[in-house]
C-alpha cells in the first residue's frame, strides 16, 4: 500500500529481561442533558463534539444536571465530568463527545403552575426546554421572552419560569426518559474527527459510568475504547484509554479485571466519595493526568500516580465505604489495576503506574515500552510530537539537505528531552538501508527514532541493618573522654 502523509509508527522493543509538548487533553464520551438547551434543534447535538471550558460553558452548549443524592446516573455522566474537573481538579478544557443515540421526546399531561414573587417551578430534569409553552388554558398563548422567560436552575433539576405579570399559567411540554437512552455504537466514529473539530489531540479516551455497559452494537464500551486506543486516531495520533471496574470487593475487581488486558488501557477501581458526591477512580486518574501533563508543559513524562486527592473515603458505586491498606492497593497494582492508597504523606493518593496488560507474574514478558503508563504515553507523545512538527513538509520538495535537517532539528528536540530528564535517551537517524531507491522515488522517507523513557520510581528500598559492633566501643568512648 502506498503511504500518503506523515506517519509515526510504534515498533515493539524486545521483551525486558528482569534480573535479581503538544496540546493533548482528555476526551470523555457519554450523555449530557441536551434536551435542557433552549434550542428547537437540541436533538441534533446527539453525536456532536464539544470543547468544554467550565460548567457554565457546558450548561450553555450541552445542558448540565447533577443529582441531589450525590450518585450520578449514566445520563449525568458528562455533567459529572464537568463538576469534577471544575470543583475538584480545577482544570479545563476537556473534550466531550455526546452519545449519538437518538432521544425520543413525548408529550406529557398539561400542568398548572403558580407564580410566587415572579417565579414558578417545574420539578425534574427531563423537560425538553424548547418545547415548553404557557397559555391561559383557553385561547391565549403567552409569548416567551415578552410574557415570561424559562431556564433550568443551576443543578439542572428544576425548570424555573419567571414572569413579572403572570400569576398562574397552564404548561404544555415534552419530556424524555434519560434512563432508557442506550449508548449508540456510532458514537465512536466521532473520535477520528476530534483533531479537526477541536484543534486538540486526544490524550485519553474514557466513558465514565458507561464502562461496563453494552453499546447498541453489543460491545462492552470500555473494551471498545481500549481497542480504539490501540490504533492511531485519524491514522496519526496516539492516546490511552481509561476504564472503571464495578466490583464491590477487591476479589471481585481482580476477577473482573481478567477480561481487560490491553496495554493501552488503564483499569481503575473503586469509587471515591468527595463531599456528597461519588466519582469513579478512572475519572480521578484521567483528570489528574491533565493536571500533571499541564505542569510539565504538555510532555507526559510523569505518571499521574502518587498524587494527593482530598477524598473522604473509598466506596462502591452505591456509596458504601471500602477500607483499603496500602499493601492491598499494591496487590491491585500487581495485577494491572490502578487505585487509591493512603500513603506515608497521611493522605489518599492515586496509586498505580500500571496499564491493564501488567502483572508481576508476567513482567519479564512485557516489552519495556509497554511496562508502565509513562513508557506508553511517552512513546505516544514522541509519535504525536514528530507528526505535528513536520506535517507541513508533506507533498513539498524533499532535498537531501531537507531530509537531514529533520534529523538535526528533531535530534536537538530529543536531546532537550534527555537533558531535562524527560527521557533517558533519544536519537533519530535517516539511513540508506531503510530508504530504497523505489521508496524515495515514490516520495516515502523513513526515519528511525529510538527513545527510552525515564522510568517512574515504582519502589525505593532502603536496607537498614542494626550494627552490633558499635556496642563493643561503648565504654571505650567514655575512656577517651
Amino acid at each position: 500500500m502506498i503511504i500518503n502523509g506523515i506517519i509515526a509508527k510504534q515498533v515493539d522493543a524486545a521483551a525486558l529481561k528482569v534480573s535479581q509538548a503538544t496540546s493533548a487533553i482528555p476526551v470523555y464520551l457519554g450523555q449530557a442533558p441536551i434536551w435542557q438547551v433552549d434550542d428547537e434543534n437540541w436533538a441534533d447535538k446527539a453525536g456532536e463534539t464539544f470543547v468544554v471550558k467550565s460548567i457554565d460553558d457546558m450548561r450553555e452548549k450541552m445542558g448540565y444536571c447533577v443529582p441531589d443524592s450525590g450518585a450520578f446516573s449514566k445520563a449525568q455522566s458528562l455533567s459529572m465530568v464537568a463538576k469534577y474537573h471544575q470543583d475538584e481538579e480545577k482544570i479545563f478544557p476537556v473534550i466531550m463527545v455526546n452519545n449519538k443515540a437518538a432521544i425520543t421526546a413525548t408529550s406529557t399531561a398539561r400542568c398548572t403552575v403558580t407564580f410566587t414573587k415572579g417565579f414558578a417551578k417545574i420539578a425534574g430534569s427531563d423537560t425538553v426546554l424548547s418545547s415548553l409553552k404557557l397559555t391561559d388554558g383557553d385561547s391565549t398563548t403567552y409569548e416567551k421572552g415578552a410574557d415570561y422567560t424559562v431556564a433550568y436552575d443551576e443543578t439542572g433539576q428544576n425548570v424555573v419560569i419567571s414572569s413579572s405579570t403572570l400569576t398562574t399559567a397552564e404548561v404544555d411540554r415534552k419530556v424524555v426518559n434519560p434512563a432508557t437512552i442506550p449508548f449508540g455504537a456510532d458514537t465512536y466514529e466521532e473520535i477520528d474527527y476530534i483533531p479537526q473539530n477541536t484543534g486538540y489531540v486526544p490524550a485519553s479516551l474514557s466513558a465514565p459510568l458507561w464502562d461496563k455497559e453494552e453499546d447498541t452494537g453489543g460491545n462492552i464500551i470500555m473494551a471498545k475504547l481500549a481497542a480504539i486506543a490501540e490504533e492511531p486516531i485519524d491514522k496519526h495520533y496516539y492516546a490511552q484509554a481509561f476504564g472503571q471496574l464495578e466490583g464491590t470487593t477487591r476479589t471481585a475487581a481482580l476477577t473482573e479485571k481478567e477480561n481487560f488486558t490491553s496495554e493501552k488501557l488503564r483499569v481503575c477501581w473503586p469509587y471515591v466519595k468527595i463531599k456528597s458526591y461519588i466519582y469513579p477512580v478512572s475519572l480521578v486518574f484521567s483528570a489528574r493526568k491533565e493536571t500533571v501533563d499541564k505542569r510539565n508543559d504538555g510532555i507526559p513524562y510523569e505518571s499521574a500516580s502518587n498524587e494527593s486527592v482530598p477524598i473522604s473515603f473509598l466506596c462502591t458505586k452505591a456509596g458504601n465505604q471500602i477500607k483499603q491498606l496500602e499493601e492491598e492497593a499494591d496487590l491491585l497494582n500487581a495485577n494491572g489495576i490502578c487505585t487509591m492508597a493512603f500513603t506515608t504523606n497521611m493522605q489518599w493518593n492515586t496509586w498505580g503506574v500500571c496499564m491493564a496488560n501488567y502483572s508481576d507474574d508476567n513482567r519479564s514478558n512485557i516489552p519495556p515500552n509497554k511496562l508502565n503508563d509513562v513508557a506508553v504515553q511517552m512513546m505516544d507523545f514522541i509519535c504525536n510530537d514528530f507528526e505535528l512538527r513536520f506535517g507541513d513538509i508533506v507533498h513539498k520538495p524533499m532535498s537531501i539537505r531537507q531530509a537531514h535537517d529533520i534529523v538535526e532539528s528533531y535530534g536537538k528536540t530529543l536531546n532537550a528531552y534527555v537533558s531535562e530528564g524527560m527521557l533517558i535517551a533519544g536519537t533519530i537517524s535517516f539511513e540508506p538501508s531503510e530508504n530504497s531507491t523505489a521508496d524515495l522515488a515514490a516520495g516515502q522517507f523513513t526515519y528511525s527514532i529510538e527513545e527510552t523513557n525515564t522510568p517512574p520510581a515504582k519502589a525505593i528500598i532502603a536496607n537498614v541493618t542494626y550494627d552490633s559492633d558499635a556496642l563493643n566501643n561503648y565504654f571505650a568512648t567514655e575512656e577517651e573522654e
